[in-house]
Formats: C-alpha cells, sequence, structure tokens
C-alpha cells in the first residue's frame, strides 16, 4: 500500500487523473463541492457525466488539442488536432439507485450480479454523497459492514489521489458532514487499508469474518500485501492467534508502508492556468 498505488487513470495518455465534467478532465474544487465550477460545459446532456483526465491532457482540451466525443457501446472518441482517433472506455458509475439496493442486500448477494469486486471497479466514478451514504450503511452494520465503508474509502482515494495524504481527511470531513456521524481520518485511512487487504484476497467475505476487519486492515498497511494477508490468515485460523497478537506480528515481521514512503512535497496552491477558474490544483514545488 501507498500513496501512488490507486489512482484514476487518464482516459487519453493513462497517467494520473481526477475526475471533472465530460470533456474537461481534472476536478479542481475540494470534496463535496459541484464539479460544475471545474471548466464546465454548456452541454446540458453530458454535464453530469465526469470523465478522468490528467492535468496536462485537461489543459490540451482547453486549448483544443483534441475533443471528446460520446458514442455507443460505452465508449467516447477522442480526436486530436491531426486527425488521429482513438477510442477509450467511458467510466461506468454505479447509480444511487444499485449502491442502495446493492448495500440493502449484503451480504447476502455476493453470488448475485453484483459482487464486493464489481462495486470496487464502478463506485468510484459515483458522487461524494453516493460514496458517503454507502459508508453509512456500512457504519451501521456488524464486523461485515466495514466492507462497505472500505468500498466508500477505497473509491474517493481513487477519486483524490491528486491531493495526496490530505485526501483522508478531506473524506471524513465530507462523510460526517453529509451522514451526521462523526469519522476521523484515521478511520478512513484504517478502512483504505482494509480495502487494499480485501482486494489482494479477492474481496474474500469469509477472510473478513475468519481473520477480523482490524487484523486485516493491519496487512492492508505493509508493502507487501499478499503476503501479509497469507500469513494473518495462517495466525488467526491455523495458530488460533487473537486479533491483536496477529496485528503485533504483521508490524514485527513485514515492514509497514509508512517506513518506507518517501515524504510528500511542498506543496502550493495556485488557480488554474488553462481555464482561470477560481478551482485551486496542486502543484508541487
Amino acid at each position: 500500500m501507498s500513496d501512488s498505488d490507486l489512482h484514476l487513470t487518464c482516459l487519453r495518455c493513462g497517467a494520473p487523473a481526477a475526475l471533472g465534467p465530460y470533456g474537461e478532465g481534472e476536478h479542481h474544487e475540494p470534496i463535496g463541492r459541484s464539479s460544475k465550477g471545474a471548466g464546465g460545459t454548456s452541454d446540458a446532456v453530458t454535464e453530469h457525466l465526469m470523465l478522468p483526465f490528467c492535468r496536462k491532457c485537461h489543459r490540451d482540451r482547453h486549448l483544443k488539442e483534441f475533443t471528446v466525443e460520446r458514442i455507443g457501446d460505452g465508449k467516447v472518441k477522442i480526436t486530436e488536432r491531426n486527425g488521429k482517433v482513438s477510442i477509450a472506455a467511458r467510466p461506468d458509475p454505479m447509480t444511487e439507485t444499485e449502491v442502495g439496493e446493492f448495500a440493502l442486500a449484503y451480504p447476502y448477494n455476493q453470488g448475485g450480479a453484483m459482487t464486493l469486486r464489481d462495486a470496487a471497479q464502478r463506485l468510484p466514478y459515483c458522487e461524494d454523497r453516493v460514496l458517503a451514504d454507502l459508508w453509512h450503511c456500512g457504519s451501521i452494520r456488524q464486523d461485515e459492514g466495514k466492507a462497505l465503508e472500505a468500498l466508500a474509502a477505497r473509491a474517493f482515494r481513487m477519486r483524490y489521489a491528486q491531493y495526496g495524504q490530505d485526501w483522508y481527511g478531506k473524506a471524513a470531513r465530507y462523510i460526517g458532514d453529509e451522514t451526521g456521524a462523526q469519522v476521523s481520518a484515521a478511520t478512513v485511512y484504517d478502512r483504505y487499508a482494509l480495502a487494499i487487504a480485501l482486494d489482494a484476497c479477492e474481496w474474500d467475505l469469509n477472510m473478513l469474518r475468519h481473520v477480523g476487519p482490524a487484523a486485516l486492515s493491519a496487512a492492508g498497511k505493509v508493502c507487501n500485501v499478499p503476503a501479509a494477508v497469507e500469513k494473518v490468515r495462517e495466525w488467526r485460523e491455523d495458530e488460533h492467534l487473537c486479533s491483536r497478537e496477529a496485528i503485533h506480528l504483521v508490524r514485527k515481521h513485514f515492514q509497514t508502508d509508512e517506513d518506507s514512503r518517501e515524504p510528500l512535497p511542498a506543496e502550493q496552491w495556485d488557480p488554474c492556468a488553462a481555464c482561470g477558474g477560481t478551482g485551486r490544483i496542486r502543484r508541487a514545488t
């Protein structure tokens, strides 16, 4: 696990990207604000659609270096100024109704049409308030509900990776504002670590039930997550160690991500040079 392991991918060049209105890219506004101020578009039909573009491609879009057109079969066509055409898959967010039905049926729907793994792929393109509601659905459940919180945390991380470590606090504040519950940045970080560990075991709910969310979260905070997940399973299921003992052994035998992570660069915040809007973007010095 690291600050760069999960992010959305630019549809044009494949670089780490952020969400923005259709054809514009890079979401400038803090979590919880409307995306309409991040460049925007006059197309009422496509305004709601969020597509990921990196900052460079966002700027090129303003400079009309390429155009974006929605086509059939869930795809978009990107046409460069020189005439070169590329086709990319359009993000497929879950609708608010789908998320609600998924959370209502969970955990008994895991053999059905929508699994945890399926939801993990589509949730990063959902609106912030939908993710906050999903988190709330998990918070009122027992240990299995923490997987729903983990899904929401993972989606927030992918949506706002450009904020660096600040995303934990931003997501926690937004969840609190939306649901009325007190959520700490540390809790959001723990659920993100749980998502990393669950992803390593193919979102296996039996692993969550048998190993426990606390031990799995500890395994999600190290450099070699798959190996840590397997050892935690062994310690908990085969050797019958308690969760606290398993967590202690994870920290003893595996290098934590915090130990190996490079410090974040100093940051400065400037208005968008491409669109001149009031949204702010982060750049390293």
